[in-house]
């Protein structure tokens, strides 16, 4: 009986075994965002939105009548960077970033609150800043670039990688 047992379960059993090894190894959204967050800050951007997982964001973005809450938003020197993040690669991502990107009323809405904000910290502001966008994710591998995107990739060392997009890079 036992036997007929296991033969049964195996499958179940080893998949679950798979999915918790998987779910050990692998960087969370948090991981990845805390890793950004933290780079940012430390070479001089100011955050005004740190979004992690699960928490509350300061701001949303209305586009199509849908309101998208960036993971990261930061100014620095002129430029404002928009940044999501999971803790894979994620399609779903690049559609949010390129509804922004192909909406003005959406950079106008990011630049009225960073300017906001830019004002309470004394921070001079231009009014016409540069806008990037980025897609923050864990990978073992690098991942070629895109277009309009900049991905930042945070290996299983911890380290940040930075993939330039072709049309607007981002360094730190």
């Amino acid at each position: 009986m036992s036997l007929i047992f296991c033969g049964l379960y195996a499958p179940i059993i080893l998949y679950a075994i798979y999915i918790i090894f998987w779910v050990l190894t692998m960087a969370t959204e948090d991981h990845v965002s805390y890793n950004i967050m933290t780079n940012l800050k430390n070479n001089g951007w100011e955050i005004f939105q740190y979004h992690p997982p699960g928490g509350q964001a300061c701001w949303g973005i209305t586009v199509s009548n849908k309101i998208i809450y960036p993971d990261i938003v930061a100014y620095k020197s002129g430029v404002v960077i928009t940044i999501e993040n999971k803790g894979a690669y994620n399609d779903t991502d690049l559609k949010k970033l390129n509804n922004l990107i192909n909406n003005k009323t959406a950079q106008e809405q990011i630049y009225d609150l960073i300017s906001a904000n830019c004002k309470i910290r004394n921070i001079d502001i231009p009014r016409h800043v540069k806008y990037l966008w980025g897609h923050g994710f864990y990978s073992k591998k690098d991942i070629q670039c895109l277009r309009h995107i900049n991905l930042l990739r945070v290996d299983e060392n911890n380290i940040l990688n930075i993939i330039p997009s072709e049309q607007a890079p981002f360094t730190l």
